[in-house]
Parts: C-alpha cells; sequence; structure tokens
C-alpha cells in the first residue's frame, strides 16, 4: 500500500469543459477532496460556470477556447504553450477531449499524463491513440476500460465518488412538493442529468402518459441544465410534453444547487441513459443515481454497462432502450414500500463504496504511481 505523500506532487488538471454535468461537478468535489496543495493550476477548455468553482480552490484558472469554432489543434497549442512555460510533474486530464488536447500538446515531450476516463465517447482508434500517449489511465468504472483491452497500456479503476450526505427524507419530500406546488398526496419520478440525448429524458417522457394512466398522482420532475451544443433536444422535450398532454404534472427545474435534496424528495429516480451513435458515448458511472442510493431513493435504470457495474443489485435495471419494462420497473416500485424499503436499505450501504476520501486517497496514490520512481501495480493503488 502507498501511503500518503508527505509532500504532495502539484498537478496542472485539464477539465475537458466547464458545463454543469456530473463529470465536471465531481472533479471539482475531487479538487476540494485533495487539497490545495496538490492543484498546480487548472486549464478549463471552454468558458462555462463550472470554470468559477473551479477558481475558488485558490488554484490558478485558464480557460482555454475549444468548441466548434475553434478546432482541436488550436486549443492543443494553446495548451502546449502553458505547459511548456511552465512544466507540470504530471498532468491530469479528466474526460476524452481534455486527453486528446493534451496528448497533441504533449507530442515530443516527456510529458506525465494521467487521463482519468469518464465515459466510452471517441472508443476505439482516437481512444487508443490517446492512452499509448498516458502514463496511466484511469477508468471511472471497469466498463470505460473495455477499449483498451489488449493493449500494453497501464490501467486502473478509481470510480467518481460523492460527498457523504445527510438528508433527512420526509423534510426533502416537503421541499420537493413545494417547489413543484405538488399537491401532498403526489407520487414523484425523478431524473437528474444534464439535458442531452445520451442521459434519457425523452425516454421518460414518452412512458409517462402510460404511467400517469396507472398511477393519476405521479408526477415528473427534471433537475439539469440544458447541454449549450444540443439546445435543440430541450425544446424537443418540451415539445413532447406538450403534445402528450403532460403540462400538468412535468416540470423542467434546470440546474439546482440542492438536486441531491430534489432527489431525496422523490420516490423514485429513474436513469434511462442511452448510447450516441455519433460519438460512441455511453454512461460511464452515473453521479446522479449514486447520488440516489446515498440518499434512500430507489433507483431505476437501463442496463448500460456501467450501471450495472456500479449499481448492482441496489437498483432495478432494465434493458436498455425497453420503454415497456421502464415503464413497468417504475411502476412497481411506486406500488410497493416494501420493495422500495429493501432497495433503499441496500442503496445506503453500497454507496459507501463511493465516498470521495477512498476516490482522493487512490488518485493521490496513481500520481505517485508516475512518479520517477515508477509504475506501481494496480494492487497498490488504494
Amino acid at each position: 500500500m502507498i501511503e500518503a505523500s508527505p509532500r504532495p506532487i502539484p498537478v496542472c488538471f485539464v477539465a475537458s469543459n466547464a458545463q454543469l454535468g456530473g463529470t465536471e461537478l465531481f472533479l471539482d468535489s475531487l479538487l476540494a477532496s485533495l487539497g490545495r496543495e496538490w492543484i498546480d493550476r487548472i486549464l478549463v477548455l471552454g468558458e462555462g460556470p463550472v470554470a468559477a468553482r473551479l477558481a475558488a480552490r485558490g488554484a490558478p484558472v485558464s480557460v482555454v477556447p475549444s468548441g466548434r469554432r475553434i478546432g482541436v489543434l488550436t486549443s492543443a497549442l494553446r495548451v502546449r504553450r502553458i505547459l511548456n512555460a511552465r512544466p507540470p510533474r504530471i498532468v491530469h486530464a479528466h474526460g476524452v477531449k481534455a486527453a486528446l488536447v493534451t496528448a497533441i500538446a504533449a507530442t515530443g515531450t516527456r510529458r506525465r499524463i494521467i487521463w482519468h476516463k469518464q465515459d466510452t465517447a471517441r472508443d476505439g482508434r482516437i481512444a487508443r491513440w490517446i492512452a499509448r500517449r498516458c502514463s496511466l489511465v484511469v477508468g471511472a468504472s471497469a466498463a470505460v476500460l473495455e477499449t483498451l483491452e489488449g493493449m500494453r497500456v497501464d490501467t486502473t479503476v478509481i470510480h467518481n465518488a460523492i460527498p457523504r450526505y445527510s438528508v433527512e427524507r420526509g423534510s426533502a419530500r416537503e421541499a420537493a412538493l413545494r417547489i413543484l406546488d405538488a399537491p401532498p398526496t403526489s407520487v414523484l419520478v425523478g431524473q437528474v442529468g444534464r439535458l442531452a440525448p445520451g442521459k434519457g429524458q425523452l425516454e421518460l417522457v414518452e412512458i409517462a402518459p402510460a404511467l400517469r394512466e396507472a398511477i393519476p398522482q405521479a408526477r415528473f420532475v427534471f433537475v439539469g441544465a440544458a447541454d449549450p451544443y444540443q439546445s435543440e433536444y430541450e425544446e424537443l422535450l418540451r415539445g413532447r410534453v406538450d403534445e402528450l398532454g403532460l403540462t400538468d404534472c412535468v416540470t423542467f427545474l434546470g440546474h439546482r444547487d440542492d438536486a441531491v435534496a430534489i432527489t431525496a424528495g422523490c420516490d423514485v429516480l429513474a436513469t434511462p441513459s442511452v448510447p450516441d451513435p455519433a460519438s460512441g458515448w455511453r454512461e460511464g458511472f452515473g453521479i446522479a443515481p449514486v447520488e440516489a442510493l446515498a440518499v434512500g431513493t430507489p433507483v431505476v435504470a437501463y442496463s448500460e454497462p456501467a450501471l450495472v457495474e456500479v449499481l448492482g443489485e441496489c437498483a432495478v435495471l432494465v434493458p436498455t432502450g425497453d420503454r415497456i419494462a421502464l415503464r413497468e420497473g417504475i411502476e412497481e416500485l411506486l406500488r410497493s414500500p416494501q420493495r422500495r424499503e429493501e432497495l433503499r436499505a441496500c442503496g445506503l450501504r453500497r454507496a459507501r463504496m463511493y465516498e470521495l476520501p477512498q476516490a482522493a486517497a487512490a488518485v493521490k496514490a496513481a500520481y505517485l504511481a508516475v512518479s520517477p520512481n515508477g509504475w506501481v501495480p494496480d494492487s497498490k493503488l488504494t
């Protein structure tokens, strides 16, 4: 076992974006748990609200534009100049875009790069090209590392993590009902995540009429900011809500800092994540459903590989894309207090596997492992 270093290694962090998503907010939480002495500087590939949160960690933050109008090569050249001006001991690239930009920026150098791989976007040739240029690839789950099997690349799994929450569910329910202006007899089905096709909000909207017919008191609440690069998806969702006559029972709250409390106030959290055929993205961990486990809210999810791995037996998992099974799973839970209680107890136990202190300790061990003393096997990364 590697003990905590008496002399922390200042690390340069590169974030793929600064939008309000689970992986970005996890990075913010991870930085807080690591401590200022482990942070040399932070480079963020694009403007966004998370940039200000990262700056609050006390380390220098530089925004490097990178979006639809600014290509990866241009961003990589800017990152290269920053890294060359004051070479860091280690670069921690959070997400595939950050890893691609960093790998290009480090071409011709011996930069030590850790790619914190969050999902399966750009898997295949691009992911393998990046991995060959990294000292270590850390997977948010084992599922996201499958594309690298058979390669001579050092990998390890360090699951994403959450703070330990203390939420009183009765009070949380009352608060959620007030926010929704819903009657006390309401049955709340929540979905938390950035409004993007892969997060599956449309899956829940499409089955809402049948659920409402079976359980008339059902209300549906969506928490999450619109994806600035896919704003048309929010329009699609709202359009379908109107077409299906659901305006009286569906609420879009946008981003909420109290999303975990709202989750605690729900009877069920739905996580019907679906693959994105364009980018190859699939759910890589699932912060929102793990938060639900931690506050005792039962989860119904599509059986994406990472969600099966992370949630285990503590959630109702149905075949990806099977809307009938999704509806039946939610309805069964809403009708069975006993089953909800079983999942609540299971979830509370399982959520302890995904707490920030353990993740931060493992990440620190990974930094030490890629230090000049050489690689340490997975079994030593704790």
